[in-house]
């Protein structure tokens, strides 16, 4: 059974919630494991394990989250993400800024980014479509 881990840092539930839905699109794909984790409990066993990923943080000064940064820092995890099916995700108030940082620090790891999307404090609407649709199109990357 393939798998996917969605990783997220979450300060006031938002980002959280983007990662559930995510997480939600993924499991339509038949033989597809997806396990959600708060960055703070991330396991690099199961980083290793993952055949793609799913990211997220809440845009701070225009840039990631300094705890999804300083994860995205360590050798461990670079390794783990190598060649890897990325998708990326942001919560922000007004630009998704967040999304710049992650294609160009994750681009420098050779993984794939397959997809990205945002929302604006709360996902609503078609932004939860398009959530859903982000963790299907990284289920099916990797059932082909």
């Amino acid at each position: 059974m393939s798998k996917i881990l969605v990783i997220y840092d979450s300060l006031t539930g938002n980002t959280a919630k983007m990662a559930e839905l995510i997480a939600e699109g993924a499991k339509t794909v038949r033989e597809v494991h997806v396990e959600v984790c708060s960055v703070d409990a991330v396991n690099v066993k199961e980083l290793n394990e993952a055949e793609a990923v799913a990211i997220g943080c809440p845009t701070h000064a225009f840039s990631a989250s300094n705890k999804i940064k300083e994860f995205l820092s360590r050798n461990d995890v670079k390794e783990a993400l190598m060649s890897k099916d990325v998708a990326i995700f942001t919560s922000c108030l007004l630009y998704p800024s967040a999304l710049k940082w992650f294609e160009k620090n994750l681009r420098m790891l050779n993984v794939r980014i397959v997809g990205k999307a945002y929302a604006r404090g709360k996902p609503k609407g078609n932004k939860v479509q398009e959530l859903l649709s982000l963790g299907r199109l990284l289920a099916d990357k990797i059932k082909r």
